[in-house]
């Protein structure tokens, strides 16, 4: 049986929340975000056709028994709706762990109030909060009031150009142990925004093995291009990209003459060409975005959202 509260602490320095947690120990916890243990697809199977009183069958065309990923009271399976064919991600939340975590609590609070009685008012806070996360049905309405109002903003939709994508719950789906939700392709920010900056090392030939760590290799990235010691701005990242663009475009017409006037005799190989996909993402430009995304939730919503994946 998972210790949920003890999941949710190492998810909270995974993330690093509040800023408050060394590098070694979010590298640490990061496989409690989406990577615990996973529970069999018959265990599965049973609290969806228990919360539906029906065959799983009834409600989804295929359903895929391997998951995408478990966290610390579920885990999340790709599905299709027999309604409509929609592509539908699907998060059952485990047996028991409800249970389990009260009476985590209940054993902390009674330590506390023997030993560290101070402890006992923020533990009785937290534990109000927690229990939010064990209803699935108030979560699917969060998620439909917090997308519906960033939609009426103009900050969301499925325009490629707004600045993000919330994904649309199935209300009439959603229980207290399983939500239906739209189906969004994607990796984790932090996973691409690493990803991109080994490609563009890669791209000087250089690599991370060469400079150590992440911190010093960004470093190094940030002083090859005169970008800054506390990083550049979104602005001087989009004059950075033009310029990588320009060079790329050069190297495209270099290689076109090339590949006419040599690349066709026998023996030479000719040169590749460089798409868009080569360039860098602005990561100063999606932390414009982030913070007036959740700024737009927190003071004009009055909405926080802890869980930007």
């Amino acid at each position: 049986m998972f210790i949920a509260n003890e999941l949710f602490s190492g998810q909270m320095a995974a993330a690093n929340i509040g800023n408050a947690f060394p590098l070694i120990w979010q590298e640490t916890m990061a496989p409690l975000q989406d990577e615990c243990p996973v529970r069999p697809f018959e265990v599965v199977k049973s609290i969806i056709e228990s919360e539906y009183g029906k065959s799983i069958n009834e409600v989804f065309a295929t359903f895929e028994e391997t998951p995408l990923g478990a966290a610390s009271i579920g885990q999340v399976h790709r599905a299709t709706l027999n309604k409509d064919g929609s592509n539908v991600v699907v998060k059952v939340m485990y047996p028991g762990v409800e249970d389990v975590f009260r009476g985590d609590v209940r054993t902390i609070k009674m330590f506390c109030q023997l030993a560290q009685p101070v402890h006992v008012p923020p533990l009785i806070e937290i534990e109000k909060q927690f229990m939010t996360e064990f209803d699935y049905r108030r979560e699917s309405e969060q998620l439909d009031k917090v997308r519906n109002n960033m939609i009426k903003a103009n900050i969301s939709g499925d325009d490629a150009a707004q600045m993000c994508m919330i994904p649309k719950p199935y209300l009439d789906l959603c229980t207290k142990r399983v939500l239906v939700m739209e189906e969004l392709k994607g990796n984790k920010l932090v996973v691409e925004l690493k990803k991109d900056m080994k490609r563009q090392m890669n791209r000087m030939e250089k690599s991370l093995e060469k400079f150590g760590d992440e911190e010093t290799m960004e470093k190094s990235f940030t002083k090859e291009f005169s970008l800054g010691e506390n990083g550049p701005s979104a602005q001087e990242y989009d004059t950075f990209i033009r310029l990588l663009d320009a060079k790329r475009r050069m190297s495209n017409v270099y290689s076109t003459l090339y590949n006419v006037s040599l690349g066709w005799l026998p023996g030479i190989k000719k040169k590749e060409y460089e798409g868009k996909s080569v360039l860098p993402i602005n990561h100063a430009k999606i932390i414009d975005e982030l913070l007036y995304i959740h700024g737009h939730q927190v003071l004009v919503d009055g909405v926080f959202n802890g869980d930007p994946q």
